[in-house]
């Protein structure tokens, strides 16, 4: 018994050194920010007043983003202060006050500047047309792949479906002629999707041709 108490003792007073020495540690460095002359509060507050900013930034860009009409533009956001400023040029004034309406309605506690050039035929960044393309093929192609892993009969079928703008190409094997068809019509109510190209394989007609 005495051994196990010593036991116990010696673990609660390691437990105590090293809360000591973090405790040292930690006095320590706010020591030296104090003789430094660093005031930890208005670090702390810097600290904090910076990630709101940029996670203002990055809400009122990713609005952007998902707009059909403003995506398709390089607008710079900028926000310090309290204050989201909007920089760079769209083609027309519609779509500059469209930018700014997202802005207030993502940042409603900001003040927006609209620094936003108006040039009657500047053309759209080729980048963001090529992303936002390419992620709208993505999701669609998400969406389709879905529906088809949710119906009971083509759930395991070996299905592909490959997007390019809204026209979708289905590939694969199934085993009768109904499920091909049921395969694009899963396809065609796809939200999003205007044409299918069924190229699926029946093995049923196959196997047939094959004898």
């Amino acid at each position: 018994m005495d051994s196990e108490e010593d036991t116990k003792a010696a673990g609660r007073g390691g437990w105590r050194v090293t809360l000591g020495v973090l405790v040292l540690i930690l006095a320590g460095a706010v020591g030296v920010a104090l003789w430094q002359g660093v005031d930890l509060g208005r670090t702390f507050q810097e600290a904090r007043k910076t990630t709101e900013e940029a996670a203002t930034t990055a809400r009122v860009k990713a609005a952007f983003m998902l707009s059909n009409r403003v995506s398709a533009f390089d607008i710079d956001v900028d926000t310090e202060g309290g204050v989201v400023t909007l920089r760079g040029q769209v083609p027309a004034n519609e779509i500059r006050e469209l930018a700014e309406a997202i802005a207030e309605d993502v940042a409603s506690r900001a003040e927006i500047r609209n620094e936003l050039d108006v040039v009657p035929g500047v053309r759209p960044d080729s980048e963001l047309e090529e992303l936002r393309r390419r992620v709208g093929e993505l999701e669609i192609e998400t969406s389709v792949m879905a529906a088809l892993a949710k119906h009971p009969r083509l759930r395991e079928k070996n299905i592909r479906g490959d997007v390019t703008g809204d026209r979708v190409t289905l590939e694969g094997s199934v085993d009768h002629a109904e499920d091909k068809l049921g395969a694009e019509r899963l396809a065609q109510a796809t939200e999003g999707v205007h044409s299918v190209v069924n190229n699926i394989v029946v093995e049923e007609s196959r196997q047939r041709m094959d004898d």
